[in-house]
């Protein structure tokens, strides 16, 4: 799709995640008073793990549901994804770190241990914290 982002003039690194999706980051410089266009094909990430019929299913309740949600090490979208009425994960049976985070805010991490078709639900709160406590959400491969 189509996404227009507004950025002062500068060098900036962009970076776009999609899950299932490898990472694509790019450094670009903005001229004051230039138009960018940035074109890009994300290309599916072959190490990310797709569950069969057995997944289990893990619904998340976050609190602010902005925040960014890493599986595994993994981006895997916002928090609002995967919580409400008819919204949640698959996962491939077994451990998974479930790491949430959002500048401003201290990051959560816990591991779950999920069994084939199994509902489980992780719920919490970020605590608010200094933005110098943020680390990159993203990090070299």
């Amino acid at each position: 799709g189509d996404k227009k982002i507004m950025l002062l003039p500068g060098q900036h690194e962009i970076s776009v995640r999609q899950a299932g999706y490898n990472n694509f980051t790019q450094t670009l410089v903005v001229e004051p008073g230039r138009m960018h266009i940035l074109r890009l094909k994300m290309t599916r990430d072959l190490r990310a793990p797709y569950p069969g019929s057995d997944a289990a299913e893990l619904k998340l309740n976050v609190k602010p549901d902005r925040a960014a949600v890493f599986v595994d090490d993994n981006y895997s979208g916002h928090a609002a994804d995967f919580g409400g009425a008819f919204r949640s994960m698959l996962l491939t049976p077994g451990k998974h770190r479930v790491k949430v985070e959002l500048p401003g805010y201290r990051t959560f991490e816990t591991e779950v241990n999920l069994l084939p078709t199994q509902k489980s639900k992780v719920e919490t709160e970020l605590i608010p914290g200094s933005i110098l406590q943020a680390g990159p959400l993203i990090k070299e491969q």
